[in-house]
């Protein structure tokens, strides 16, 4: 059965555009008259801007499947981590190269994913608990079977997991599949239900654990996806412990929350989602070209973040404040009226 969400805000294509290119003028504004630089200067900044859009567009994704319904999945890292080397050894032992890559990883991804979201679905573990135990199992078990990692530098046939033309290809078939899958089938239905109520969703005849095990499944797969091709332009991918890699993948949170917000207008979060990592990434291309620290940057991206959260939170009080101030001036603009026809 295809469904799908007919009503469509004309405002949401404005706040789609409108957001990034207004983050963008921003951006260019500051550093042109107080750094005397530009947010992009070169081609090469255009390519990085490109492939770090892309990767954390799945990334914000793969989040956005869980995160949205309030299941924090803090395994995703080292599923991520787990998914490129076991999927990419496979693959070269093979004597696969980009196409075959690309594949096992999702697979791989995809397996991993689905095995969390088995083990919750079946234990009824709290998420977060659950994903710091998966994850410190994932790294485990890619630590002893794999302790060298995934080196990719001086291998022939993976070149294309570098180029950022090939990766924005990559993501907008992707980014069309989530879009498919949310928009235009039963599971997208379903996933929108569980978001709102997750209680009423039951009631109303949806499996609520068959939705939640594939929100699992497609994380898993879309996580690896988005980090396949970081480690295809660095070259390599090395065992990490402890879960230190959490922070780089829920970075991509803002995104995820923004897309969100902009749902109530756009009515698809997945373009929502790619708005606001265009806004992230736009801010954070022009903090590096200020020259700013590295500390310094995360600090602003992590106050960018925190200025939306406020917002977000007090959005239904300055709409409330606003629809107050209307229902007063039309009182005003009543009595006035009375006023004059009783002087008449």
């Amino acid at each position: 059965m295809l469904t799908k969400n007919n009503s469509f805000d004309p405002k949401g294509i404005v706040l789609l555009i409108g957001i990034p290119a207004a983050t963008y003028v921003l951006m260019e504004l500051i550093c042109v008259i107080f750094f005397k630089t530009h947010v992009m200067k070169t081609m090469l900044d255009l390519s990085n801007f490109a492939r770090n859009a892309g990767i954390g567009a799945c990334a914000a994704f793969a989040l956005s499947f869980n995160a949205t319904s309030g299941r924090m999945d803090l395994s995703l890292s080292a599923q991520q981590m787990s998914s490129i080397i076991v999927g990419g050894t496979i693959a070269l032992a093979l004597g696969m190269g980009t196409f075959g890559i690309l594949f096992f990883t999702i697979v791989v991804g995809l397996l991993g994913g689905s095995l969390v979201g088995l083990v919750f679905v079946t234990f009824r573990i709290p998420s977060m608990v659950l994903g710091i135990g998966m994850g410190l199992i994932y790294e485990c078990i890619t630590f002893t079977f794999f302790p060298n990692g995934l080196m990719l530098t001086g291998v022939e046939n993976v070149k294309l997991l570098s180029d950022a033309n090939f990766e924005i290809i990559v993501v907008l078939a992707a980014a069309l599949v989530v879009i498919l899958i949310l928009q235009y089938t039963k599971f997208g239905y379903h996933q929108r239900a569980v978001q709102g109520s997750q209680r009423i969703a039951k009631q109303s005849g949806i499996k609520l654990f068959k939705t939640v095990f594939l929100c699992y499944a497609f994380a898993g797969a879309l996580i690896a996806l988005a980090g396949i091709f970081d480690v295809g332009f660095k070259g390599n991918l090395s065992v990490e412990l402890g879960t230190t890699s959490n922070g780089s993948i829920f970075a991509y949170m803002f995104p995820v929350l923004f897309g969100a917000f902009l749902t109530r207008w756009t009515k698809n979060q997945t373009l929502g989602i790619l708005s606001g990592v265009l806004v992230n990434e736009v801010f954070l291309r022009g903090l590096s070209a200020m020259n700013l620290p590295y500390a310094a940057v995360s600090l602003f991206n992590m106050l960018l973040f925190l200025g939306f959260l406020i917002f977000r939170e007090n959005y239904p009080i300055i709409k409330r404040n606003k629809l107050k101030a209307e229902r007063a001036k039309e009182a005003r603009a009543y009595r006035l009226s009375l006023s004059n026809s009783v002087t008449v």
